[in-house]
C-alpha cells in the first residue's frame, strides 16, 4: 500500500469553548490551540486511492477528528471558513468511496490481461507504467467515457472521471502541505 501525505496548518482554534457552547455544557477551559490537518491519499493493492483526513487540535495528538467527524468541524468558524479546510472537506466527503486510476472498461481489460499473464498485477501504485503500456497496446489508454474522454490515471470515482476541478484541487492541497 502506498500513501501520499501532507500536513496543512489551519490556524488557531478554541475547540473546547466551541464544543461547550454547541452542546450547552458548562464552560470548558478556553484555550487557543494550533489546528492542522493531516491529509492522506492511501492507494490499496487494486489501485484505488482512499482520501482520509485527521484534524488535530493539540500537540499531544489526543484531540482530533477523523474523516467521519469533519461535519462537526465545519461549524467551527476558524476551521469552517478556512479555504484549505473547505477544499479538503469537499475532497474527502465526495470521494470517501475511493478514487481509481482505471475506468471500469480499463479495469476489465487489465483484469483479463492479468489472468492471461500479460501484466504482473492490478496494483496501480506499483505497476502504473505497465498498465499504461498494456492499455496503449489494446487502444484503451484513452477512451470515450461519460463527460468526454478518459485517460488512465486521471482519477475515476462515482462511475465517472474525476472532474478537472477536483484533480486540480488535490494537486493544490498537497502542494500547500509539508
Amino acid at each position: 500500500m502506498r500513501e501520499i501525505k501532507a500536513t496543512i496548518p489551519m490556524g488557531t482554534v478554541d475547540l473546547f469553548g466551541y464544543l461547550s457552547n454547541l452542546y450547552n455544557l458548562s464552560p470548558a477551559q478556553h484555550s487557543q490551540h494550533k489546528a492542522r490537518c493531516f491529509l492522506s491519499l492511501e492507494m490499496d493493492g487494486t489501485g484505488i486511492a482512499w482520501p482520509k483526513a485527521i484534524l488535530d487540535f493539540r500537540d499531544d495528538h489526543n484531540h482530533h477528528f477523523s474523516t467521519r467527524d469533519l461535519n462537526l468541524c465545519m461549524g467551527i468558524p476558524e476551521i469552517g471558513n478556512d479555504q484549505n479546510f473547505r477544499q479538503i472537506f469537499t475532497l474527502v466527503t465526495l470521494y470517501a468511496s475511493g478514487i481509481s486510476a482505471a475506468s471500469p472498461t480499463q479495469q476489465e481489460a487489465l483484469t483479463k490481461a492479468m489472468l492471461e499473464g500479460k501484466i504482473k498485477s492490478l496494483d496501480a501504485s506499483l505497476y502504473a507504467d505497465e498498465h499504461k503500456a498494456y492499455l496503449q497496446s489494446v487502444n484503451l489508454l484513452t477512451h470515450n467515457a461519460p463527460n468526454g474522454y478518459y485517460t488512465y490515471g486521471q482519477g475515476w470515482a462515482k462511475d465517472k472521471p474525476l472532474p478537472l476541478l477536483y484533480r486540480s484541487m488535490i494537486d493544490i492541497i498537497f502542494k500547500k502541505g509539508d
